[in-house]
């Protein structure tokens, strides 16, 4: 029988894509280490990234850098890529998977839109989550300063407002929109 491994856990399932479903969910967070490539991938994201932005801004006339940057000058599908996540937010919900983040939306809001045939977007980003702190019983927010986000652990009860698919990123910095899928239900 075939069986396939999580390198990070040992686990061992039966099918891949039981796999890539435990990946996803229980290794979706990886510390970068000194020396480690992935490391040295983010910087050059973050460089490269804030070269462009800066370039763009130098030679246009509107001051709307993200946009310009990406090219997309023209493009008005949502606010938050022509402005980015607002700092006011008590910090923003990243989700691992693209299934996870489309049953987010509460079934009352779902039947209430349901007649109108509506479109949903999904924004896929990069994030670079910082140090990562664990929801315990108390509230843990963007104030305290140990944590720049949050990774949810699972369970039940009144105190549990994450699950263990989902990051609260404090810094909206932190969450770079890469591309948005549109979708009717």
């Amino acid at each position: 029988m075939i069986s396939f491994h999580a390198q990070l856990c040992g686990e061992i399932f039966q099918k891949p894509q039981l796999l890539e479903q435990h990946q996803a969910t229980k290794h979706a967070v990886t510390q970068l280490l000194d020396g480690d490539t992935g490391k040295n991938i983010v910087h050059i994201i973050f460089k490269t990234g804030e070269f462009v932005k800066a370039k763009a801004a130098r030679n246009s006339k509107r001051r709307d850098e993200r946009c310009i940057a990406d090219g997309n000058e023209l493009l008005s599908v949502c606010g938050v890529i022509k402005s980015g996540f607002s700092p006011k937010m008590d910090g923003i919900s990243t989700l691992s998977t693209s299934w996870r983040a489309h049953t987010a939306i509460p079934e009352e809001i779902e039947e209430e839109f349901k007649f109108m045939n509506v479109k949903r977007a999904m924004l896929v980003c990069r994030v670079v989550a910082g140090r990562v702190g664990c929801e315990l019983d108390e509230d843990v927010d963007k104030q305290d300063g140990g944590a720049d986000s949050v990774l949810g652990r699972g369970g039940s009860g009144v105190h549990t407002r994450l699950d263990e698919q989902e990051l609260l990123v404090f810094n909206p910095r932190a969450v770079l929109p890469c591309f948005v899928i549109v979708y009717t239900v």
